[in-house]
């Protein structure tokens, strides 16, 4: 089973061109398929191959706080954690 953890998850994303909307900035479509993205990244680094057998990931709850647009030449990292 797995239990909820302070413990943050950090995800590095590359920014692609075809990630840029028309006011060239990451469109906010692009931070929900990140969003997937991370899930699954940590998914299958806090997890075995027995587990996954077992268990399906279910997230319940997604939330982005939007500090600033971000551009082509950004780099940004994802952080993710399980909650209880």
């Amino acid at each position: 089973m797995i239990t909820a953890t302070d413990e943050k998850f950090s995800y590095k994303i590359k920014i692609k061109e075809s990630d840029i909307d028309e006011y060239c900035h990451v469109n906010n479509v692009v931070y929900l398929r990140w969003v997937q993205e991370v899930s699954m990244a940590q998914w299958y680094e806090v997890t075995s191959p027995e587990l996954r057998a077992l268990y399906a990931l279910v997230i319940v709850r997604h939330e982005i706080d939007y500090f600033s647009p971000a551009i082509l030449s950004d780099e940004i990292i994802a952080y993710s954690w399980a909650g209880g």
